[in-house]
């Protein structure tokens, strides 16, 4: 048993360990492969996996780039054990205003509340990136965080996204605590297989 996390147990209380908890399984029944989503959730803080997940939706999309068809897709793509999605835009596209966002974390509601988000970030078990691709039906894609989308409006598709979700240190957190909920869902998805 860490220590540190034992003291950041006490610290979190009995609600906001139930909500980082929830963290940890969100949509657990929903996506293909739980376990794994769980255990690679903290990859979303580098933007070369961020990337290949707004290609991998673009290409599911077969050339549909409405925006309100690429923000619902990159939303559920990233919503899942261990991440909840917080803003979600789209600029450009086919859509006739060529602007949509979501902000998932605020549909969703308690538990996952900014507060409760924010302080697991403080104890280094989420973190919350930011994600700018500019370009990304041409694959001409950088992630550049201070972009403005309203620099460029060429009909290009561009993707902003932010994630709240679990770090390496916040999946070991879980598996101190959560380890039969964790084993559950290796072998409901070993089941799938």
């Amino acid at each position: 048993m860490n220590p540190d996390f034992e003291r950041y147990r006490r610290e979190l209380g009995d609600k906001k360990f139930a909500a980082f908890e929830a963290l940890c399984f969100h949509r657990a029944d929903k996506v293909a492969k739980p376990y794994t989503a769980l255990q690679t959730a903290w990859r979303l803080e580098y933007p070369g996996h961020a990337q290949a997940v707004a290609y991998g939706v673009l290409d599911a999309l077969n050339g549909n780039y409405d925006s309100d068809a690429v923000v619902n897709a990159l939303a559920e793509a990233l919503e899942g054990p261990g991440v909840i999605p917080g803003l979600v835009e789209v600029t450009g596209g086919t859509g006739d205003w060529y602007a949509s966002s979501r902000n998932i974390y605020q549909e969703r509601g308690d538990p996952f509340t900014l507060d409760n988000l924010i302080e697991f970030c403080s104890f280094g078990l989420v973190l919350d990136p930011e994600h700018f691709f500019f370009d990304v039906r041409n694959r001409n894609v950088i992630d550049v965080p201070d972009r403005d989308p309203e620099d460029e409006q060429t009909g290009d598709v561009t993707v902003m996204f932010n994630c709240f979700h679990v770090t390496q240190k916040g999946l070991a957190f879980a598996e101190q605590f959560f380890p039969e909920r964790i084993e559950k869902l290796r072998q409901a998805e070993a089941a799938r297989k």
